[in-house]
């Protein structure tokens, strides 16, 4: 199983920030080596600057600062200027986010809804819900299961981290908190386990978190799917046979 690269390397008390850019290096490119090496060594350096203004024992930003240089090469590398390689991964964010909702929603379906775990329906269903809840009067080609299809595809190996950080975000932690990232690896940990036994996720495929990280113990509440969402399901999908009473 991959494991989550450089945010072993550092020390658990800094800056969240720093955390969060080394992560967001796998989350958004977790299937191309060399966009994540080079996102990664640019938004680490931009990190780095700013380490002594985190309130760090000197132990820490030693730390810290040494992890840096493992990412020298892979600046020096960068064949964009670094603008431009900090905002390319949030223009398509938002196909990464449906794939975390739609494991949010498989996982909801294995608690609550068994004969509704399919991967084509909760895709279907995130397609619909993102139409529905986010972008009132836009193409809704721009958001229809097609594109989701895709989004879960390129982002499977990372959905539970993309699901953590929606669950996060929706307990009302800002992303600027020093909780943020640990509530939402604390999220993702338990999705992709649950996920795991549930058989909609393989371990040894997934990008897991170091084990060296001690993350809240936080349960994932995820409440049954509503009158709507479930008749959406419920349209053109026949129950599988295996489902169906005998």
């Amino acid at each position: 199983m991959p494991e989550i690269p450089l945010l072993a390397q550092i020390h658990p008390g800094a800056d969240s920030q720093v955390h969060l850019a080394l992560l967001f290096g796998v989350m958004r490119y977790p299937n191309d080596q060399e966009a994540r090496d080079t996102w990664t060594a640019v938004a680490y350096a931009k990190s780095y600057v700013l380490l002594d203004g985190t309130g760090l024992s000197p132990e820490e930003l030693n730390y810290a600062r040494s992890a840096y240089h493992v990412v020298i090469p892979a600046l020096l590398a960068a064949k964009q200027a670094p603008e431009e390689v900090l905002e390319a991964p949030f223009l398509g964010k938002d196909r990464a986010y449906l794939a975390g909702q739609t494991l949010a929603i498989l996982v909801t379906c294995a608690r609550h809804h068994r004969k509704h775990v399919s991967v084509s329906r909760a895709i279907e269903l995130a397609a619909y819900q993102y139409k529905r809840d986010n972008c009132p009067g836009d193409d809704p080609m721009d958001y229809s299961s097609s594109r989701a299809t895709k989004a879960w595809k390129e982002f499977k190996t990372v959905s539970h981290l993309w699901a953590g950080f929606l669950l996060a975000t929706r307990s009302g932690v800002d992303t600027t908190d020093a909780r943020f990232f640990p509530t939402a690896l604390g999220f993702a940990q338990n999705l992709l386990r649950e996920a795991a036994e549930a058989g909609i996720l393989r371990l040894d495929e997934a990008w897991t978190i170091p084990a060296h990280l001690r993350l809240p113990a936080l349960p994932v509440e995820l409440l049954p799917l509503t009158g709507d969402d479930l008749e959406f399901l419920n349209q053109g999908f026949p129950t599988p046979a295996r489902n169906r009473k005998r």
